[in-house]
């Protein structure tokens, strides 16, 4: 168990939580906790579904700018190479993950919840890719996922304008999979989604009946 992300197993079902407050910002400790959670459920026979959860207010606000802006040029190559190897982890689990997104999904935080599977979203949830707003491109594969997803031009659109979308806005392009009223979020998704994947098919057979990864052919 990190300092910042722990693993919560019952009944088959894991939640990797994320809490590093206030925003959840995802930096290099926090990257490396991720990446060594999703190689923990990975390899537990007992887990037969994976939830990926911030919290009540936030599910996360993407990478530590504060940490990127005091960092030379070859440290924030490796921030980013941190960051890609966490969400590849995340991609790569051989079992059905869904992020439960509250609150808000920026940048990175946005293309955590794009490597799982499933996304069920609170309905007070915004999106945004954030990336044009800091003059930045979206570097850690949500333009990878966004694409398969939603097609390329329209990742294009989200990624150039970075709008900041409402639930029913998300889940109206494909971006999110259903919204559910905030108070519900985690529930729901453990609910319709991990107990049926845990009782009536094995691990391999689930995650091909939810969505098939396409990250072994990420960069």
């Amino acid at each position: 168990m990190g300092e910042f992300v722990r693993v919560e197993i019952e009944a088959g079902i894991a939640t990797i939580r994320l809490d590093r407050p206030k925003m959840n910002a995802l930096n290099g400790q926090v990257q490396r906790e991720i990446g060594a959670a999703a190689e923990q459920v990975s390899a537990d026979p007992e887990v037969h579904a994976v939830i990926l959860y911030g919290g009540e207010r936030i599910f996360a606000a993407g990478a530590d700018v504060k940490e990127m802006s005091e960092a030379s040029p070859d440290r924030i190559m490796e921030l980013a190479a941190g960051i890609q190897a966490a969400f590849k982890a995340v991609a790569r689990i051989p079992k059905p993950v869904v992020a439960a997104i509250t609150g808000y999904a920026l940048g990175g935080g946005l293309e955590l919840a794009l490597s799982c599977d499933l996304r069920v979203a609170s309905t007070s949830v915004k999106i945004t890719t954030a990336f044009a707003k800091v003059g930045l491109s979206g570097d850690y594969g949500g333009t990878y996922f966004l694409t398969h997803l939603l097609g390329s031009a329209k990742a294009r659109e989200l990624y150039l304008l970075s709008p900041l979308l409402t639930a029913k806005e998300a889940l109206g392009l494909g971006m999110v999979t259903k919204v559910v009223p905030d108070a519900e979020v985690e529930a729901v998704q453990r609910r319709e989604v991990g107990q049926e994947d845990a009782e009536q098919h094995p691990p391999d057979e689930a995650k091909g009946l939810v969505i098939h990864h396409a990250a072994s052919s990420c960069a």
